[in-house]
């Protein structure tokens, strides 16, 4: 979804995104995630069941928009010079599901 609009991405180790190393995007758009807490926060069934923290930079409304979209209301929860913290919450979306989220 978000990769065949322009934006860059990167699914990082716990040890990666500890050290608060940000991925250099090709694109102007880019986010990353923790690979442990992405997994940990959604059911087997693909639901997400707990919030999840992505580091975005770039057109942060455009990010915000397209999860909610897709039944994942997401906010802003920190900002930096460098990236802004946005977390996804679960929500009563028709696309709660990770598998049921269009390509």
């Amino acid at each position: 979804m978000l990769k065949d609009n322009v934006w860059g991405s990167k699914v990082m180790s716990a040890t990666e995104w500890a050290t608060g190393e940000i991925p250099v995007f090709a694109q102007e758009n880019g986010f990353w995630v923790e690979k442990e807490a992405l997994h940990a926060a959604f059911t087997p069934a693909g639901t997400l069941q707990s919030p999840v923290v992505f580091h975005v930079t770039g057109d942060i409304p455009a990010f915000i928009r397209m999860m909610t979209d897709y039944g994942l209301p997401a906010v802003v929860t920190d900002s930096t010079p460098q990236y802004h913290t946005v977390t996804l919450k679960p929500g009563p979306g028709v696309w709660g599901r990770a598998e049921a989220v269009p390509a």
